[in-house]
């Protein structure tokens, strides 16, 4: 694995995100972004649910 040294922002918004997920990794993306308080419309999917 190649690790790559990037300096990353994690807005409030993310943080909440990883919140959610450390809490439960199963939860569906429309019910994190329904608990963020976001529109799942505003940001698209980064990945593909499976």
């Amino acid at each position: 694995m190649k690790v790559i040294n990037q300096n990353i922002h994690i807005d409030g918004i993310d943080k909440k995100i990883l919140r959610a997920l450390m809490q439960d990794a199963r939860t569906s993306v429309l019910e994190i972004a329904r608990q963020v308080g976001i529109s799942w419309s505003s940001h698209p999917p980064a990945f593909k649910e499976t």
